[in-house]
């Protein structure tokens, strides 16, 4: 997945912790080819630019104990970049709009009792 970093704002409405969070993203496209540009005998000659973008993110964390958590989320990447094909530079304008969406299981380290920047508490 394209590194994203991401500020949320967390609810911290007890055992369940609903998050939202804007941030950026950089997306490195690697190893990408063309069929077309194969057929007409130009070789896998497309070169995808790697650029930003911006992330919008939603999510929850459900806290099973004072130390595991359930997360789901979902963010979506605003991308837009151009590609060179043997046809000239920058011939192709991508507009890769996608959703990232994630399951997890989390472990929160350190005692219960110490003061951490934990919002989520129940």
């Amino acid at each position: 997945m394209p590194p994203t970093l991401t500020l949320q704002y967390h609810f911290a409405l007890g055992q369940l912790d609903p998050y939202v969070g804007v941030g950026a993203n950089y997306t490195w496209f690697l190893w990408t080819n063309s069929p077309l540009t194969r057929a007409l005998g130009y070789g896998d000659a497309v070169n995808i630019k790697s650029a930003p973008g911006l992330a919008f993110q939603a999510g929850v964390d459900y806290y099973l104990t004072k130390h595991w958590v359930l997360n789901a989320d979902a963010k979506y990447l605003v991308l837009n970049t151009d590609a060179n094909t043997p046809f000239g530079q920058n011939t192709v304008h991508i507009n890769a709009n996608t959703w990232l969406v994630g399951l997890g299981i989390g472990y929160r380290f350190g005692l219960p009792m110490m003061s951490a920047p934990v919002v989520a508490k129940y």
